[in-house]
């Protein structure tokens, strides 16, 4: 539909001077800024181009009458055009509304997925700082909750894992995580095990609100860049860093 509206830029200069800046029959566009086909129709810019194709239909007309109509028959082109205008609009408001709703749903559902993945980085950090401040599990341990905390940072929020909801089998609502294509697959075990926490150490996690929903991991990844100046050791063989 974009390739029929006339610009912002177009439409501004028929506004300051529309004697001299009116349409050209070559444009071939349209004013499609406002809400509606009807609204669109009542436009100066598009009841221009109505008005300047009756007109030359009616010149057409007038050469030989009565090869186009029967003899003494009125016909009103302003109406005819503005008919055929009001379905050619119409088509490309549903077409320009469908695509900005797509454009609008995908948006809707990216924004989700990265607050998912914002809210599992925050989520994975307390939990390493709460076990290097208060875990006194010895040298290793503590060693480990350290180099993690480091890791999840140095991840960042593009290195965790997409959840979206789907049911399973049993029709039971799941989430279905999906990896980034770059991370190597060795932070799958390392990062379950930061989420499993909560539940061993009940002591320093008090449980809240529902349990966790069961999550299925897909074999599909998902592409997403990685964050800048990681360590070859975050990437998985083979991926072109």
């Amino acid at each position: 539909w974009k390739r029929f509206a006339a610009s912002e830029e177009r439409l501004h200069q028929y506004r300051i001077a529309p004697e001299s800046c009116h349409p050209q029959p070559k444009e071939a566009l349209l004013d499609l800024t406002a809400g509606t086909a009807s609204e669109m129709r009542r436009s100066p810019w598009n009841r221009y181009i109505i008005c300047h194709l009756a007109s030359n239909a009616s010149l057409i007309f007038q050469r030989n009458p009565t090869y186009y109509a029967k003899v003494g028959e009125d016909i009103d082109w302003v109406g005819l055009f503005e008919e055929r205008m009001y379905q050619h609009l119409f088509a490309l408001q549903e077409a320009r509304d469908g695509r900005l709703e797509e454009a609008y749903e995908s948006k809707k559902k990216t924004s989700l997925l990265r607050k998912m993945r914002v809210n599992k980085m925050n989520r994975r950090l307390k939990i390493c700082r709460t076990m290097t401040e208060h875990g006194g599990q010895g040298v290793a341990a503590n060693t480990f909750w350290h180099d993690m905390l480091d890791a999840i940072n140095y991840l960042d929020v593009a290195g965790m894992s997409d959840e979206e909801e789907t049911l399973d089998e049993a029709g039971n609502k799941v989430l279905m995580v999906r990896s980034p294509n770059w991370r190597n697959p060795k932070f799958k075990r390392l990062l379950d095990e930061v989420d499993r926490i909560p539940s061993s150490e009940t002591t320093l996690f008090p449980p809240l609100g529902r349990p966790r929903t069961t999550r299925i991991r897909s074999l599909e990844t998902v592409q997403r860049k990685p964050p800048r100046g990681l360590s070859a050791s975050f990437f998985r063989d083979g991926f072109n860093i």
